[in-house]
């Protein structure tokens, strides 16, 4: 079984959709994240993500999470002309939205595909909106018990949907190798009729490669152009040099 988002097929017996994760790494700065693009084609990746979060919907104010969100928000405009030199350099634009008020930006920007973030498998009323969209889902799974996916992947077939992929994920920044489980891929994939992936927050490209050859058909990788830029994710996230030798890696073992 595979999903059809833009030019590109998401399982089945087709190549890797590998998602370089820009997330908030762009700092706020629209130039950076537009850089951050340019380097992520050159890799060869199929995708760039962002991280869309409105701060006051999400957080309380002075709030850790609410200074970062508040810092490294892009507004409308700016991810719009994102979006359109993404799509010139034939890769698929999307984000995950955090809150109602970010998916309804998602939506008016006319994404492809949408990402539900391992934090907000549970909000229903985030599931419910994304799945009447009609458009495909990227599920992130962290934390999760499988009865609270089962739980959601039913919650957004009742909304309208049954194209999704189910990434298998490890809620820490970064993951250490012996907390990875891999195998909870296979609980995935046999409890389920979706393609599966990985959403990876190990440092290096060792863990998405082994999971490509287990099986994978998505990789998410989070991507800055320097591991020294002040920051939440920068310090874990693979460089441009790495990047390219993850999809290399991902295409060899195919």
């Amino acid at each position: 079984m595979y999903m059809r988002v833009q030019n590109k097929k998401i399982g089945g017996n087709n190549p890797t959709f590998i998602i370089a994760e820009i997330g908030t790494n762009h700092n706020g700065n629209p130039e950076l994240a537009s850089n951050l693009i340019k380097e992520a084609s050159k890799a060869g990746v199929d995708a760039v993500k962002f991280q869309i979060v409105d701060p006051d919907e999400s957080y309380v104010k002075g709030c850790l999470s609410h200074k970062i969100f508040t810092k490294a928000y892009l507004d409308f405009g700016a991810l719009k002309k994102l979006k359109n030199e993404t799509e010139k350099k034939d890769m698929v634009f999307f984000a995950t939205a955090g809150d109602l008020v970010s998916l309804d930006i998602l939506l008016k920007l006319n994404v492809p595909l949408i990402k539900i973030s391992s934090g907000c498998m549970t909000n229903l009323l985030l599931l419910r909106k994304a799945a009447r969209s009609k458009l495909p889902l990227i599920v992130s799974t962290g934390m999760s018990y499988l009865k609270e996916v089962k739980d959601a992947v039913l919650e957004l077939e009742r909304n309208g949907t049954k194209k999704m992929a189910l990434l298998h994920c490890v809620s820490m920044y970064p993951a250490k190798y012996e907390n990875v489980n891999l195998n909870s891929m296979n609980t995935l994939k046999s409890t389920f009729k979706y393609p599966i992936g990985f959403s990876d927050h190990t440092e290096g490209s060792f863990v998405s490669i082994t999971a490509v050859a287990m099986g994978a058909k998505v990789i998410e990788k989070h991507f800055t152009l320097n591991k020294k830029f002040k920051g939440f994710e920068h310090h874990f996230s693979a460089d441009p040099k790495e990047l390219r030798q993850l999809v290399k890696g991902i295409r060899n073992t195919e």
